[in-house]
């Protein structure tokens, strides 16, 4: 399954959860089990609040994001989708629907299956 996962949820299992807490043994789950898809933008917005509100340091942010996201697939979104009351969720929402697409071609095929994927 492809799962996207909401900066919020990111945020209480990088910082809120410690090394055992329940959100981040559920994202460690979901990158071992399922695939996390995710966008340029979700992880900015993920290292923003990481940053400004609890001064965690780029370097540690780096190492948080590619440990768990080390299998994830990567989309462009474009910001095409604007369904949402809250503008931010239309992010999680395109990446959803990018990343769950199927390839058209062997070629996109094989790069999907291959880690850490680009679309």
């Amino acid at each position: 399954m492809i799962v996207v996962v909401d900066t919020n949820i990111w945020i209480s299992a990088l910082h809120f959860s410690g090394s055992d807490g329940i959100p981040l043994r559920a994202l460690h789950k979901a990158a071992r089990v399922d695939t996390i898809a995710t966008c340029e933008e979700i992880e900015n917005e993920i290292s923003i609040v990481l940053q400004a509100r609890f001064k965690w340091a780029p370097d540690q942010i780096a190492r948080s994001l590619a440990e768990t996201l080390a299998r994830a697939i990567h989309v462009r979104i474009h910001g095409t989708v604007k369904v949402c009351r809250d503008p931010d969720d239309n992010k999680i929402l395109e990446c959803a629907e990018l990343a769950a697409r199927p390839c058209r071609s062997n070629r996109f095929r094989r790069q999907r299956l291959a880690y850490p994927r680009r679309v």
